[in-house]
């Protein structure tokens, strides 16, 4: 699957998001109001709304609540308190021309990232900032994030693909320990190859080549 990643990482396909990164903005704001936990099923209108501002072709609730149901699958959100303006979860049209979703804790959800939890190794489903956040290193979080379930899940490592073309994200990408493995051929939907990226576990991997 292909990824389309804002302010983060991730790839998109014609399915359920799982793999790359397509646009990623990455300047940090340590003093951002954020706080990352896992996803319930009830956040799916709001990853919904957040994927329908950032990716074509975007997932829509059904798609997330089958995810979030799935024992192989780790997801985890952005949560922002003190935001300003009417926080209403699943409505694309609010107000104040922000997207997200409410939180249970009175916070908004206004960012998501998902993993897939495969034969040893995981493989980043979607990395998602909505746009009014963007470019306050949410995107990283999220991404740290993922990279610390992969650990917990003992996943020796973790793939995604990238645009050639995106600095930004690799840049992202590098700085969080993923090196260049492989290119995929005309993997975009516009024809763009990918760039597939390989983060490797330190202690997991390390550990599995002494089983060896």
């Amino acid at each position: 699957m292909a990824v389309e990643v804002t302010d983060g990482a991730g790839s998109r396909e014609d399915g359920p998001q799982t793999g790359g990164a397509d646009r990623v903005r990455t300047t940090g704001d340590a003093s951002a109001p954020v706080r990352l936990r896992p996803a319930v099923r009830a956040d799916a209108a709001a990853l919904a709304e957040i994927s329908r501002a950032t990716s074509t072709p975007s997932w829509n609730a059904r798609m997330f609540g089958a995810e979030l149901d799935r024992d192989d699958r780790r997801y985890v959100v952005a949560v922002v308190h003190g935001g300003g303006g009417e926080v209403r979860g699943g409505d694309a049209d609010r107000a104040d021309g922000a997207v997200g979703g409410a939180d249970r804790g009175g916070g908004e959800v206004v960012g998501y990232g998902g993993l897939a939890l495969l034969a040893g190794d995981g493989h980043v489903l979607g990395l998602a900032v909505a746009p009014d956040r963007q470019a306050h290193g949410i995107g990283r979080q999220l991404l740290l994030a993922l990279l610390a379930a992969a650990g917990d899940a003992s996943m020796a490592g973790v793939t995604l693909e990238v645009r050639p073309s995106n600095g930004v994200a690799r840049h992202l990408y590098r700085s969080c320990g993923f090196e260049e493995a492989g290119r995929r051929p005309h993997y975009y939907p516009d024809g763009e190859d990918a760039l597939l990226l390989w983060w490797h576990h330190p202690t997991v991997a390390a550990t599995d080549r002494e089983r060896a």
